[in-house]
């Protein structure tokens, strides 16, 4: 933990601070950079890089679950491309165009409920026959 600076993170749910902790808490073992911020009466998490900023904000399970299918829609778009990561960057600024988003807000971690709705209308104007 010694280059971690740990945030203030709110939970969007009920505003309390949550806890920075360990994620074995949630499944028995780290996983990913192994840290979480967490508001477990709210149920809410999100994980964190290993400078301990958060991926984006604190999700309970609805959110997570839609987060998660949102980014299974988004990745089919760059993932396997020669260039992944320049697609990426480039399907992220056009679904922040579509969005009508700053690019910097444009991040699934980030997401609402309705926002997650987006990404799948967002693949399909993409590709309409799918």
């Amino acid at each position: 933990m010694n280059n971690i600076h740990i945030r203030k993170v709110r939970c969007p749910y009920c505003k309390k601070q949550t806890l920075f902790q360990s994620n074995d808490v949630l499944y028995g073992f780290k996983v990913g950079t192994g840290w979480i911020y967490r508001c477990a009466p709210c149920d809410a998490y999100v994980g964190c890089h290993k400078n301990g900023r958060p991926y984006g904000t604190p999700a309970n399970k609805e959110l997570r679950n839609a987060r998660i299918a949102a980014h299974t829609t988004f990745d089919k778009l760059w993932i396997g491309s020669d260039d992944a990561k320049a697609e990426r960057s480039m399907y992220y600024r056009q679904l922040a165009t579509f969005m009508k988003k700053p690019l910097e807000k444009t991040h699934i971690g980030m997401f609402s409920l309705e926002e997650c709705k987006k990404v799948e209308e967002f693949y399909h104007y993409l590709y309409p026959n799918e």
